[in-house]
Parts: structure tokens; C-alpha cells; sequence
């Protein structure tokens, strides 16, 4: 398939099916981020788990970081209205209002992990320039792994 910018990338190649996992996994912390809010109904430590596996995500998958805010942000508020509307729990409607302000932790964990994962990027950039000048003075330190070389096993035919 031909893209808007003029490359070819298969149909196998999107990155919605890279990162399946990922969403999932961001599925589940909203998910629990919701039940403790529900269970414990303390807003500050639901915006806290919300900030710590948004901005995990953040490091892990860096590019458009808004999404992971989305996928766990909007389960707290669904929690809230689920146990608002099914369960025995009624928090009121001001709990559920003060739900969505866990949008906003998420935010600055989210673009937080992805400029972590910049920083991360410069400073492996930074040891890879700064090795040969290492390797001079200390010849025993290594900064960066050696290359592994793969050898082709071959099982003997039965």
C-alpha cells in the first residue's frame, strides 16, 4: 500500500498490530485504575496509577503519546458511571465529574515517558560518540555491547 508521503508499507505493517499488546496492556490499567477508584474512592491515588502506567506507556510506545491518555484515562470515568448505575456503591455526581481530572496526570505522565525515552536515545547516542575516546584512555571499559554473531545451527537430518 502507498502512503500520502510516497512510501510503501505492506498491509501486515501497520502499527495498530504492533502495538496490540501495548493497548491492552493500557486497557487493563485503566481498568484497575477504575475499580480502585470505585473500591477506595481516593482520586489522588487513582491519578497517581494513572500517571505511573501512562507514562510507562509513554516510555515504551513514544510516538503519539495522547493515545495512551485516552486508553487508560477513560476508564476511571466508566468505572464511576458503571458503579453509579449497577452497583450497590453510589458515589454522587460530583465523584464522577471529579473523575475526568485523571486526564490530566495522564497527559503529563504520557509526554513524560516519551521525552524519557528521548533522553534515554541521546544519552545511548552520546556513549556510542564518547566510546573510542573512552576505549584510549581505558582499554578495559566497554560502553556499549559487542556485536553477537548468529551461527546457523544445523540439526542433522533424521
Amino acid at each position: 500500500m502507498t502512503t500520502a508521503w510516497g512510501g510503501c508499507r505492506s498491509d501486515d505493517d501497520s502499527p495498530d498490530s504492533e502495538d496490540l499488546h501495548f493497548y491492552m496492556l493500557a486497557i487493563a490499567a485503566g481498568a484497575f485504575a477504575g475499580w480502585i477508584d470505585v473500591k477506595l474512592d481516593d482520586l489522588l491515588f487513582t491519578a497517581l496509577l494513572v500517571l505511573a502506567s501512562c507514562m510507562l506507556l509513554g516510555l515504551l510506545r513514544p510516538r503519539r503519546a495522547w493515545r495512551w491518555v485516552v486508553a487508560v484515562g477513560i476508564f476511571v470515568p466508566i468505572a464511576d458511571l458503571f458503579a453509579y448505575f449497577l452497583l450497590a456503591q453510589k458515589p454522587n455526581r460530583a465523584q464522577i465529574y471529579e473523575s475526568l481530572l485523571v486526564f490530566l496526570p495522564g497527559i503529563a505522565g504520557s509526554y513524560g515517558g516519551s521525552m524519557m525515552r528521548g533522553v534515554i536515545g541521546s544519552c545511548k547516542y552520546l556513549l556510542r560518540l564518547a566510546e573510542p575516546l573512552v576505549r584510549r584512555r581505558f582499554p578495559q571499559i566497554r560502553l556499549t555491547r559487542k556485536p553477537r554473531i548468529r551461527h546457523k545451527h544445523h540439526s542433522p537430518g533424521l
